[in-house]
């Protein structure tokens, strides 16, 4: 429901955007990822704050905030870059030595990788937003939620499998869907271990930024640039 809420939330802002700019087009792909995390990020919060009041804050986890958990999140983020690309290129592989045409995936934050007007805002949005938003949403809402019904691995294998389901559709059909599906879910299911290691959100989402942060560095480094 919420995600739904943030969805919609980021369409309607894009297209005020459009109305605002006065341009013709309706708002596009590239506008929504920009826009999602931060409409997923004021839904959350207010949701949060309207349901559970002052106590919404143990969504953060059951243990305060320290900086080791800073420090666990760039040690497993950087782990989960590089275990990530050899588990992408090995499936590339494996599609390629079956005579498949591997399809492109992420096209949409590649168009904006390569726009030099939007450059600027993926970094803003893949690095920081999304991963506060989304972390907030999978790991401190859902995973703790159905953990308490639950217990560790039901948990999180729905909160994977949601969060999961919310990054596939940014390719070009059902086998560029399989490639998001074998990238995200393991990811996932890291990042709900983080959770329950650490006890607090912060750890998971500092993964989730240093991960992000590789991702847009090479979309960056590999996308050529075009003027606005």
């Amino acid at each position: 429901m919420v995600y739904v809420g943030a969805l919609l939330l980021a369409t309607v802002a894009g297209s005020l955007l459009v109305l605002a700019t006065g341009s013709q087009d309706r708002p596009g792909p590239a506008s929504l990822v920009l826009l999602s995390p931060v409409a997923l990020l004021v839904v959350t919060a207010v949701w949060l704050r309207t349901r559970y009041g002052a106590s919404a804050r143990r969504v953060l986890g059951p243990s305060p905030p320290r900086w080791a958990d800073v420090g666990v999140g760039v040690g497993m983020g950087l782990a989960c870059f590089v275990g990530g690309r050899v588990l992408l290129f090995g499936l590339v592989a494996l599609l390629t030595g079956l005579g498949l045409d591997v399809p492109p995936v992420q096209e949409s934050f590649r168009v904006i990788a390569q726009d030099r007007a939007t450059a600027p805002a993926l970094v803003l949005t893949g690095v920081l937003l999304a991963p506060a938003s989304e972390e907030l949403l999978f790991r401190g809402v859902l995973f703790q939620g159905v953990r308490a019904r639950t217990g560790f691995w039901g948990a999180a294998l729905a909160s994977a499998g949601v969060f999961t389901l919310a990054h596939v559709g940014d390719g070009a059909g059902p086998l560029a869907d399989l490639i998001i599906v074998v990238g995200i879910l393991p990811l996932g299911l890291v990042f709900a271990a983080i959770m329950q290691w650490r006890g607090s959100v912060v750890a998971s989402a500092v993964s989730h930024a240093v991960y992000n942060a590789g991702g847009v560095a090479l979309l960056l480094l590999t996308a050529g640039v075009t003027p606005s």
